[in-house]
């Protein structure tokens, strides 16, 4: 993969940051988390539905985010089985939200 991208293994390295920071983004506004987090030279925090990042990735624009999810309980699973039951059994609703820097 690395030979037909054409770049360096540290160039893609370099880049992968922009796939973390993607990742961090998502899980902050899929799992409610409120307390800024970090990553690189960026800060992240969820208000409401608003993911702001600091400093702007963007260049000033806003990004319209939607989530297909389920509502698990916020409790210990006993077994992968337990888990898969209660993600079988969850309520499934849409997430709409904004990321802007």
């Amino acid at each position: 993969m690395i030979r037909v991208s054409g770049l360096t293994s540290s160039e893609l390295i370099a880049d992968y940051v922009f796939v973390r920071l993607g990742d961090l983004i998502s899980l902050l506004f899929c799992m409610g988390v409120s307390q800024p987090q970090h990553i690189g030279e960026w800060s992240v925090q969820l208000t409401g539905d608003h993911v702001l990042v600091s400093p702007d990735p963007f260049a000033g624009r806003s990004i319209p985010i939607e989530v297909d999810a389920c509502e698990i309980p916020d409790r210990t699973f006993e077994s992968d089985e337990d888990l898969r039951a209660a993600v079988d059994e969850a309520p499934r609703r849409v997430v709409k939200g904004v990321v802007s820097g």
